[in-house]
């Protein structure tokens, strides 16, 4: 059976889940620990040097690490209506650009505040440690914070700076949805739809059971000021949520 690597509250990895689903194909989901996950990451991805990430996706000889080309994998194997229109992987690709573009943002920002909010720490702790220890264990939260700040580059600018480069997404995607008519981005749903949606993530998060997160976890994700501009994106992206997840 194949299987998804990732993390539950992740957009990345929703965005590879949804993929899947909207392809009815069973796969089997392995939650993965930050820094103690590594080994078996590697070992299940063949690649035992250079960098590995989540979400990864493994079917046979098969192993991809990117939800864009497991998205665009699954829509050949799958069943169901395609994700990627016939001519349009272009403008899909760009919009996917915009959505990593937002998303690397929405990284830093819950960086920044995880390492200042006790509670998003306790609820960044693996599953399996139980509640009477979370309090005494959040210190390894910080850590784990840290080692994907110094992956990503996370350091490289300001809170205000990300501000604006993740203002500068939503403009645009508030100006394509405009041109397209508002209801989706290509004219039916599609993978672009999927993208836009989850670019929403760091401006204020779906609740929704695919997206599970904690009341700390919900705190550091949302932008007050971007959630308050973006209304009518946070509203078209919840549409999409209802119809399609």
């Amino acid at each position: 059976m194949p299987e998804l690597y990732g993390i539950a509250y992740s957009p990345w990895t929703a965005k590879a889940r949804w993929a899947l689903d909207h392809h009815k194909i069973p796969y089997r989901y392995h939650e993965h620990l930050i820094l103690f996950g590594m080994p078996e990451l590697r070992w299940r991805l063949r690649r035992f040097c250079g960098d590995v990430t989540v979400p990864a996706f493994t079917a046979g000889n098969t192993r991809i690490m990117d939800s864009f080309e497991i998205a665009r994998h699954v829509d050949v194997t799958g069943s169901g209506t395609p994700l990627f229109p016939e001519g349009r992987l272009p403008e899909v690709r760009e919009i996917n650009r915009l959505s990593e573009k937002a998303l690397d943002c929405a990284r830093a920002f819950t960086i920044f505040r995880i390492l200042k909010d006790d509670g998003a720490q306790e609820e960044a702790l693996p599953r399996f440690v139980p509640r009477s220890l979370r309090r005494r264990l959040r210190w390894m939260a910080p850590i784990g914070a840290r080692y994907i700040a110094r992956e990503f580059g996370v350091w490289r600018k300001t809170a205000a700076g990300y501000e604006e480069d993740y203002r500068e997404v939503l403009e645009s995607l508030r100006r394509k949805l405009k041109d397209s008519g508002g209801a989706y981005l290509l004219g039916r749903f599609s993978f672009a739809d999927i993208a836009a949606a989850m670019a929403m993530q760091g401006v204020d998060p779906v609740d929704h059971p695919s997206l599970p997160m904690g009341p700390a976890t919900r705190r550091i994700w949302r932008h007050p000021r971007l959630s308050e501009d973006y209304k009518d994106l946070i509203a078209w992206r919840d549409g999409i949520f209802a119809r399609h997840r």
